[in-house]
This record gives structure tokens, C-alpha cells and sequence, in this order.
């Protein structure tokens, strides 16, 4: 029965990180800004995950919450910078480049960890490390031109939400918090109020229809893509190897890939297949 158990709780995991391969396609359905989506998106998972907590009554550690409130909302200050990058790469180039530029993030988070937080990192995770930004450059369209891959501002946007993601990875770590659920809710509320004054403030709600098809596609992005994967995420990652999940979580790029070349029937070259199999082959490397 433990066999049993432990095999669901890896299918679950390794669905939910599939799930976010998807995330492409929806936000382009929806059709909004990148500012005014990411802010939505984060204000719905954001109750969702509020009213998860408050229905299994998961308590709240207000003294440790306050002493942890200030890198917290800088993790929502990055949090919010990240959404909005990432959901903008989506318009300017496909969503599997978009997907595995973003996932140059493991790279940022060892350099700088290596250089600013003196951790120490194997001759393997540095190879690899070099190797996940050489399939960078490939899948970037720095070397054999941009015609084929969409714009280099998609790249570029891509890049920044990694940076930002790699920045949220690293104030957590250097302030760590043990209740995630709790830390999530927090950093996506103050997300969500970041992000929403910003598109406010930058006239992107201007033009907006909410009509039924966005606000449902919206739903499933905020409830089905982002607080019920991490629901699920919380709920089964302490029962699972870490090196398990590490691995698992690139369920994500290879879905994005795959719906990118053959649903959306976008362009794919080799040069972004070969800078593909480095990035997430030298990923797993690293990880096992």
C-alpha cells in the first residue's frame, strides 16, 4: 500500500509540473496585457489559496510571519516583475523559447549563490551550469538569426523573468520560511496588489472586456494552473525525494516544447531542439 501511495503522490507531482507547460497557449487565449493577466492570475490563486488555509484551519505564526513580513513582500516585489516578464516573452516570441530561456534561472541562482552566499557547488553543477547557458544562446536566436524564433524582445523578456525568478528563489533562501503555504499566500497577494497598480497606472486595463470566455480561461489560470498545482505541491514534496522533484519539475519545459511544435505549430529549429536537450538534459544532470 506504501508502493501504491508513494506512485500516486509522484503522478500527482509529475502532473502539476506538466500543467505549467501549458500556461502558453491560456494566456495567449485570454488576449490581455501581460500586467493586467499576471495581476488577475495572482489575486485569484492568491483567495484561492486563503480559503484552502481557512477550510483545513492551517494556522497562522503572526509573531513569525512579522519578522519575516519585509524579504516576504521584496519576494512579491520579484514575484510581481517575474509574471509580467514571463506572460510578455509569450507575445513576442514562441512558447517554447519563451519556456526555456526562462529556465536559465537554476544557472542565475548557482552563480550567484556561488559568488554573493558562498555556497559551494561541484566541478559537475558548474559544467552543466555552462552547459544550460550555451543551450541558451542556441534556443536565444543569437547565433542563426530571429526570423524563424519571433522577436528578440521576447528573449529578452524571457530573461528578465528568469533573473526575477532566480531573485525570488534566492531571498527565500536567504530568509527562509518553513510554513511555503503561508509564504506563497503572502508573496502572491502582494504580487497580485503590485501588479495590478502597475497595469492600472500603465493604462492596461483600458480596453479590457470581461467577458465570460477571458474570465473563465482567467479562473483556470489563477485556480487550476497556479493554486491548485500548489496545493498539491505542498501537500506531497515533503513525502518525495528532493532529487525526485528536482527532476519532475522539468515536466514543465518538455510539455511547453512539445505543445509549442506540435499544437500551436510553432517554428522549431534545430538549433532551439539542440539548445532544448542542453538546457534540460544538463538540468537533470545537475540534480542527480
Amino acid at each position: 500500500m506504501q508502493n501504491r501511495s508513494d506512485t500516486r503522490l509522484k503522478i500527482e507531482l509529475l502532473a502539476i509540473m506538466a500543467m505549467f507547460g501549458l500556461l502558453g497557449p491560456i494566456v495567449r487565449a485570454i488576449g490581455f496585457p501581460s500586467a493586467v493577466t499576471a495581476g488577475i492570475r495572482e489575486a485569484i490563486a492568491a483567495l484561492a489559496l486563503i480559503v484552502y488555509a481557512l477550510l483545513k484551519k492551517h494556522g497562522f505564526d503572526w509573531k513569525g510571519i512579522r519578522a519575516n513580513l519585509a524579504p516576504m513582500l521584496l519576494g512579491s516585489v520579484f514575484m510581481s516583475l517575474d509574471h509580467i516578464f514571463f506572460f510578455r516573452a509569450y507575445e513576442y516570441t514562441t512558447v517554447a523559447v519563451t519556456t526555456l530561456c526562462y529556465y536559465i534561472a537554476p544557472t542565475i541562482v548557482v552563480v550567484v549563490s556561488a559568488l554573493f552566499l558562498k555556497e559551494r557547488f561541484s566541478v559537475k553543477q558548474w559544467i552543466c551550469a555552462c552547459v544550460a547557458f550555451l543551450g541558451m544562446v542556441l534556443v536565444s536566436g543569437v547565433i542563426g538569426g530571429w526570423p524563424q524564433t519571433g522577436s528578440p524582445k521576447g528573449v529578452f523578456f524571457a530573461l528578465l523573468a528568469a533573473l526575477f525568478y532566480a531573485a525570488i528563489i534566492i531571498i527565500n533562501k536567504m530568509y527562509p520560511y518553513e510554513d511555503f503555504l503561508v509564504r506563497t499566500m503572502i508573496q502572491l497577494a502582494g504580487a497580485a496588489v503590485i501588479t495590478v497598480v502597475y497595469a492600472a497606472a500603465a493604462g492596461d486595463f483600458e480596453g479590457v472586456e470581461l467577458t465570460a470566455r477571458p474570465v473563465l480561461l482567467l479562473l483556470l489560470l489563477g485556480i487550476g494552473f497556479t493554486a491548485f498545482p500548489y496545493i498539491i505541491y505542498f501537500r506531497n514534496v515533503p513525502l518525495i525525494p528532493a532529487s525526485t522533484v528536482a527532476i519532475f519539475s522539468y515536466a514543465d519545459p518538455i510539455v511547453a516544447v512539445l505543445v509549442s511544435a506540435l499544437a500551436l505549430g510553432e517554428p522549431m529549429t534545430a538549433l532551439v531542439m539542440t539548445g532544448a536537450v542542453l538546457i534540460i538534459g544538463s538540468a537533470i544532470v545537475s540534480e542527480t
